[in-house]
């Protein structure tokens, strides 16, 4: 077995930041309302930029490189067949309320994620443990069977079902963080209640003020807390991007997470931009059992309609990229299909061999509640009419309504995306098959299945890839969603902030940022006048 001590040395040059020259607050624009802030829960990006302030899990991201290095666990070993990972847990780390942590609290929150009652929506994160998928199913009462184990209370044993090279990426994701017991047992759904929540990460949960903020506080019982510059950061979830554009500007904001569509073009030349490809996919699900897209050539016709170049670069101003595969590009050592591509001719020809009167064919488009899913969605509406003389109608919800509507699939055809949780292609593979609780299409494939399984314990890295490419092949010939384009993160950051990097997983470990100096005089009057040209 070999130990993997090394990763320890390199965490802990991470704490060699600079010095805060003041004792402020991070003011971070978090998009939306977070669903949850149980990361046993939690199923979104907007839950993930609030509670990774809060719970750390068995490793966590290094701040520039995005490799897993040691959190809770100081140190881990892995068996020569890849499959076994024991994780030796650090002495020091302890609970906000002073418990230690220990392994049996790994077992806890596992075994309550993949209890079938719980009802997470990320427990297929964990079907990578041997036994976890069974009885997640029901098909065993018995935890014992599952690959988590207790060997002592600093000792964890993690047995998977096949190897996986990007495990420790997973245990740095919030599916794989523990939760407080304790806290559970006494106050169960009101456990994250800022009077009752108990936190392992850096900072610790003061004030949640619905739709105004979320503030945070450094946790003086974190095991590295002593690494820590900030003493808080304030999460404000505001869905109006020119109203968090103009928070940035007033100085309200430190960091703006999403930009006006509107205003990209001119923002690009103010220094405080930044821009970074993302590991992300943006799609519309398909209701496969709608009576309307039952028909596999009513919906490949959809896929045909839409120019995505046209999209991205005439209507969204390039801040994303086109695609036309639910996998995109940016994975180290494979590359996807192309997927689908622009050709209205085929997709009128495919609509009249289905019998389908293009007029009769009302459908309608759910998406949350932001400026650039409006944008997108009323510029494939257009597209659909010229292209097909399909109308579809638009309908727009807040964060809360629209994850609750899309995970009870009432929709027709949806907004979705998602961002990678590790450099490989299983990060967006997995989620369609028939035991995925995100795939949210009403779809399934045993073909498709079978190759994911087939991927998953193959070790020969071509052969592997093949695999992959003939699922992403099934994927495009069924059509169980439409893939639009490639999410880039285009985004606004003060020069007084630190620590924050772009990466493609869109990942920021909030231990590593802090203010440090004062905000420097920005040319906005410059940008305002490009805006009014506008």
């Amino acid at each position: 077995m070999k130990q993997l001590t090394a990763l320890l040395i390199v965490f802990l040059s991470l704490a060699s930041f600079p010095a805060q020259s003041a004792d402020r607050y991070l003011n971070i624009h978090s998009g939306s309302e977070p669903e949850t802030i149980d990361p046993g829960m939690a199923s979104g990006n907007v839950e993930h930029r609030v509670l990774t302030s809060m719970f750390e899990g068995l490793t966590i991201y290094h701040p520039q490189k995005m490799t897993a290095v040691p959190g809770i666990a100081e140190r881990w070993t892995v068996s020569p067949d890849g499959k076994t990972y024991t994780f030796f847990l650090r002495n020091n780390a302890q609970w906000s309320d002073g418990t230690p942590i220990a392994a049996q609290d790994f077992v806890y929150s596992y075994e309550r994620m993949l209890n079938p009652n719980t009802g997470a929506h990320f427990a297929h994160h964990l079907f990578i443990l041997k036994g976890a998928q069974d009885y997640n199913a029901g098909k065993t009462k018995d935890f014992q069977t599952v690959g988590v184990k207790a060997r002592d209370p600093h000792t964890l044993v993690l047995t998977l079902n096949h190897p996986a090279p990007y495990f420790l990426y997973m245990t740095s994701h919030y599916p794989f963080f523990p939760v407080p017991q304790q806290a559970i047992a006494k106050h169960d759904n009101r456990w994250t209640r800022p009077e009752n929540i108990v936190v392992s990460g850096p900072f610790m949960l003061k004030e949640w003020v619905p739709q105004k903020t979320i503030t945070v506080v450094k946790n003086h019982r974190y095991w590295n807390a002593s690494a820590i510059k900030a003493s808080g950061i304030n999460f404000l979830p505001i869905e109006d991007n020119e109203t968090a554009l103009k928070m940035f500007e007033g100085g309200q904001l430190d960091v703006l997470w999403n930009l006006p569509v509107s205003k990209a073009p001119a923002l690009r030349s103010h220094p405080d931009y930044r821009s970074a490809p993302q590991l992300s996919s943006y799609y519309y699900w398909l209701n496969t059992q709608d009576p309307k897209l039952k028909d596999v050539r009513v919906r490949t016709a959809l896929a045909l309609a839409i120019d995505r170049k046209t999209l991205t670069e005439k209507y969204l101003h390039g801040l994303h990229s086109p695609s036309g595969n639910y996998s995109v590009p940016g994975i180290p050592g494979y590359t996807p299909l192309s997927g689908f591509t622009f050709d209205p001719v085929k997709a009128k020809a495919l609509l009249k061999e289905a019998g389908v009167d293009p007029a009769s064919l009302q459908i309608e488009i759910l998406y949350n509640t932001m400026d650039l899913h409006k944008s997108i969605a009323e510029v494939i509406q257009q597209m659909w009419r010229q292209n097909l003389g399909v109308n579809a109608t638009l309908h727009n919800e807040e964060w809360k309504s629209y994850l609750k509507d899309m995970q009870q699939k009432n929709f027709m055809i949806c907004r979705a995306a998602w961002g990678g949780d590790f450099p490989d292609a299983m990060t967006f593979l997995e989620n369609m098959t028939s035991a995925s609780p995100q795939n949210y299409s009403n779809w399934s494939s045993a073909k498709y299945d079978a190759l994911i399984n087939q991927a998953q314990n193959e070790s020969n890295v071509a052969k592997r890839n093949q695999q992959l490419h003939d699922a992403e092949a099934v994927l495009i010939e069924e059509v169980p969603l439409v893939p639009i384009m490639q999410q880039n993160k285009d985004f606004m950051i003060k020069p007084y902030v630190k620590g924050y990097y772009s990466n493609s997983l869109d990942v920021h470990p909030w231990q590593f940022v802090f203010i440090d100096g004062d905000d420097t005089t920005a040319p906005w009057q410059s940008i305002r006048k490009q805006f009014k040209k506008g």
